[in-house]
């Protein structure tokens, strides 16, 4: 089951954006499982993976995002299971200049 876990804190400027837009893609994408961590409270996943900035995102236990994520980004990573539509969609939202 594709996952997405956020790492947050509580003093963390844009955290509420990268909530926001992973909360979106989550409801648009019923199939992956989000599950936010406090990472001064419970690290969880990030232990021994060197991820100690917010808002930082492990999606399905491997790839490593930092900072607030696009929904592009997002697209890109599960596009494996995305659909064809979803896909095409991904693709028509890269920016040349975007992080990636």
């Amino acid at each position: 089951m594709p996952r997405i876990d956020l790492f947050t804190s509580p003093d963390c400027p844009s955290c509420p954006r990268a909530r926001e837009v992973v909360a979106a893609f989550a409801a648009q994408h019923p199939e992956i499982v989000l599950r936010e961590w406090d990472l001064s409270r419970n690290p969880g996943p990030a232990v021994g993976r060197g991820i100690f900035a917010t808002p930082s995102l492990l999606l399905n236990g491997a790839e490593i995002l930092f900072g607030v994520p696009t929904r592009a980004e997002l697209l890109r990573h599960f596009r494996m299971t995305a659909t064809g539509t979803e896909v095409a969609e991904a693709q028509a939202c890269q920016d040349p200049d975007s992080r990636g």
